[in-house]
């Protein structure tokens, strides 16, 4: 027998849209900090320009995966992503610290 969930029953939301919102702001920000743009980022995550766009519009899901990517791009780890990003100066220290990824 199956039984359905009810409304008060059901998991809940683990991304919601104001922690995607978020993140496209944080993300939008580093492309802007770093001068990258959305079709080189795009590149550098193995994902398509419009499709990174939608998700920095707050129109579609970031995954664990995406952090990850985005993180290892500008040198953070994907939590700061999530929340709050290092202060300008900061990141320019945390970014000139972290040695180059070796290819």
């Amino acid at each position: 027998m199956v039984r359905r969930m009810t409304t008060t029953q059901q998991a809940p939301n683990l991304l919601p849209d104001s922690l995607d919102r978020h993140v496209g702001e944080n993300v939008a920000t580093m492309l802007f900090r770093s001068g990258m743009t959305q079709k080189q980022l795009a590149e550098a995550m193995g994902t398509s320009r419009p499709t990174l766009t939608r998700k920095i519009q707050g129109r579609g899901l970031w995954t664990l995966v995406d952090l990850g990517k985005i993180a290892e791009v500008f040198g953070l780890r994907p939590h700061q992503l999530v929340g709050d990003l290092p202060a300008y100066e900061e990141w320019y220290g945390i970014r000139d610290s972290n040695p180059e990824p070796a290819d």
